[in-house]
């Protein structure tokens, strides 16, 4: 029974090990791609916003072009930043997964729940900046609005409470890892 048991947790983490390698290459194809657009977006708006700082803006593509600039370092540049923050967590996760053939480590429970946490951050993170320019506009605060933001089409809300289940099913997993284990 022992040896059966043996024989088919070395089958599954040699699985894990070559989906984990997969999974490696993808996620740092990502972190590159995505780390490398962040770095020429910012550079291309800080050229736009340094030879346009002591100048009135001329036309509506001026106003828009200053508009997205702004936009852009209040909104996307963090996210960005907190999007390549959870590639990095996966790429330890997957990193740490194929090295040790379980996914089922306490270690790599907290990575999936700070990893949640950080999805949760960025779904909130456009809804609570309209929010804030419509208090300052036109000095009202609708939480209906707030929740319609960010409820409609924010996927990060809902990725944000699937890791928070996966990190729940890979504790119970862990659990019954170490206690068959011990049993072994």
């Amino acid at each position: 029974m022992e040896q059966n048991h043996d024989a088919k947790k070395a089958a599954l983490a040699k699985r894990i090990r070559k989906f984990g390698l997969l999974a490696l290459c993808i996620t740092c194809a990502a972190i590159v791609l995505e780390t490398v657009l962040l770095v020429l977006r910012a550079i291309s708006n800080t050229r736009w916003m340094l030879s346009h700082q002591n100048t009135e803006p001329d036309d509506i593509l001026d106003y828009l072009i200053m508009a997205g600039n702004q936009h852009f370092w209040s909104n996307q540049f963090p996210s960005a930043l907190l999007l390549i923050a959870m590639l990095v967590l996966s790429f330890i996760l997957y990193r740490r997964i194929r090295r040790d053939g379980t996914p089922f480590r306490f270690e790599n429970i907290r990575l999936l729940r700070i990893s949640a946490v950080i999805m949760g951050v960025r779904a909130l993170m456009d809804p609570v900046e309209r929010t804030v320019v419509d208090l300052l506009q036109y000095s009202t605060l609708s939480l209906r609005n707030f929740f319609s933001l960010l409820f409609r089409s924010n996927t990060a809300v809902w990725l944000c409470f699937l890791l928070l289940l996966c990190s729940e099913v890979m504790h119970y997993g862990a659990v019954l890892q170490k206690q068959s284990d011990e049993t072994l």
